[in-house]
């Protein structure tokens, strides 16, 4: 316990841009989650939640607010390309996952130099899980979904894999449970055909759903690629884990500290069939009907952007259906008898960066 314990206090005190890497965050979840798991006590447990919490903050999923009430154009500027390159990642392989991942670190060292400078950056990313757990309501459960790396590939430890870091408003303390091994986890359309990983998930939260109406969420790895609110609950696929709960997927469940994170509208916009390769000339003529005047500056810097961005890759992958199901959860959404919500299509080149922005 005492290599855990001085590992997370270097992380809390080692905020020079060059001693702090992705590698070595998730390095420390998969450490934390596993001494939990194996010796179940108290204090590991504890680590396990507060080092999703630490190491996740780290990474920027979670600390966009800062970086905007900085109001510094330049950081701003690499969080939105650091957000662009995590989409690319989720959806690719090979040597293309290769150049996104080197960009990706490129960008949060960056953005963790010139983080820095604002206010009280150490503050704004660590946090307990206590603070969490006090801002939680009766009804509420957090779930940090954590990843355990095989120590040594030609014998991977027996319980390698995904796990789950739970919290609930009356408990003692975060638990720790199995989900499920690497290999027998898959993003794509099949994981919607059947109740095997819905049945995986709610299996393994079980013992602590009992009252629970809404459920904080924050993935990793495959999960990322997987609507785990959208898996199937029945064998005829008419309910889903929605269905039942209310399931808010955030970065880190440290969000929940912030408040005010979800409101209710009368709107809704469902982005769909997006076009990953469209053109910088297409995409600038889509900005214009976002935008007022866009000046010839303006131009020159989202172009050298776009490039920065799109160079590192030839082409990505179209997502097959996703064109499909946008158009039907509108569908659902407008004909429901009980929705206040009207919902809007963004499918192919309507749902672009600019489209998405000009939202507020």
């Amino acid at each position: 316990m005492n290599v855990v314990n001085d590992d997370l206090k270097h992380l809390k005190t080692s905020m020079d841009v060059n001693s702090v890497s992705t590698w070595q965050c998730d390095n420390l979840i998969s450490k934390t989650s596993k001494l939990a798991y194996i010796h179940k006590t108290g204090p590991l447990k504890n680590y396990a939640y507060d080092a999703a919490l630490a190491c996740k903050g780290l990474q920027m999923q979670s600390n966009k607010a800062l970086i905007k009430k900085s109001g510094h154009k330049g950081a701003l500027r690499k969080f939105d390309d650091l957000e662009a390159v995590m989409g690319k990642i989720a959806v690719s392989s090979g040597t293309t996952l290769d150049s996104l991942l080197m960009r990706r670190d490129e960008l949060e060292k960056d953005l963790h130099r010139l983080s820095s400078n604002f206010g009280d950056y150490k503050n704004a990313i660590f946090t307990s899980w206590t603070k969490v757990q006090s801002a939680l309501g009766e009804h509420d459960l957090a779930v940090e979904m954590t990843y355990v790396e095989p120590e040594n590939h030609d014998q991977p430890e027996f319980d390698s894999g995904y796990f789950a870091c739970v919290l609930g408003k009356n408990m003692q303390g975060p638990e720790i449970v199995y989900i499920a091994g690497k290999d027998s986890i898959a993003a794509g359309v099949d994981v919607y055909k059947s109740t095997k990983l819905s049945k995986t998930i709610l299996g393994a939260l079980k013992p602590y759903l009992k009252g629970v109406e809404n459920i904080y969420y924050s993935p990793i790895g495959v999960f990322n690629q997987i609507a785990v609110e959208s898996l199937p609950l029945t064998d005829d696929l008419q309910q889903t884990i929605a269905s039942k709960y209310n399931v808010y997927r955030v970065s880190s469940t440290r969000q929940i500290l912030d408040g005010g994170m979800y409101v209710e509208g009368e709107n809704a916009v469902v982005y769909g069939g997006l076009k990953y390769n469209a053109s910088i000339d297409e995409l600038k003529e889509d900005a214009r009907k976002y935008t007022r005047s866009i000046s010839l500056e303006m131009t020159n810097d989202a172009e050298v952007d776009l490039r920065s961005i799109r160079g590192l890759v030839k082409k990505l992958p179209y997502l097959q259906g996703t064109a499909a199901e946008a158009s039907s959860v509108v569908e659902r959404i407008n004909s429901a008898s009980d929705s206040r919500l009207q919902a809007v299509p963004m499918i192919g080149t309507d749902g672009t960066e600019a489209s998405f922005k000009s939202l507020g």
